[in-house]
């Protein structure tokens, strides 16, 4: 609701600028295209925001689901220790910062692999113990 009344102002602001430039003596004209700037500027500003915002949810959002289902699987397949120790070397890996996104996709991608390798020895173990105790 906030947002929308941000917008609301700032498009207030443009109509005024544009009334004024048709109505108005100079003086209010150029004042309010001076504020018209600061809006315009405003504007760009929040929308940048809003496409680095969902960048970053994109970014962060894969690589999470993807470690989310991954430690699920594990889990599922009996491989709790497997998973937890992936978490582990993840939480010693990872620091994050503000200045970047501390190779977080790397990093939740690795403990991934990690996880799966884990899961394929277990289950290509399983299968060469059911065979070989086949007559």
């Amino acid at each position: 609701m906030k947002g929308f009344i941000v917008v609301f102002v700032l498009l207030s602001v443009l109509g005024a600028w544009l009334y004024a430039e048709f109505v108005c003596k100079p003086l209010p004209r150029i004042l309010l295209g001076l504020l018209s700037i600061v809006t315009i500027s405003f504007l760009a500003a929040g929308v940048v925001g809003a496409i680095t915002l969902f960048n970053d949810n994109a970014y962060f959002g894969g690589a999470t689901t993807d470690l989310i289902k991954t430690s699920l699987e594990g889990i599922d397949a009996g491989r709790q220790e497997s998973v937890v120790q992936a978490w582990r070397e993840l939480d010693q890996e990872y620091r994050a910062t503000y200045e970047n996104k501390a190779r977080y996709r790397e990093l939740t991608e690795a403990a991934v692999q990690r996880i799966r390798a884990d899961i394929a020895a277990s289950t290509g173990a399983q299968r060469e113990g059911s065979n070989s105790q086949s007559p």
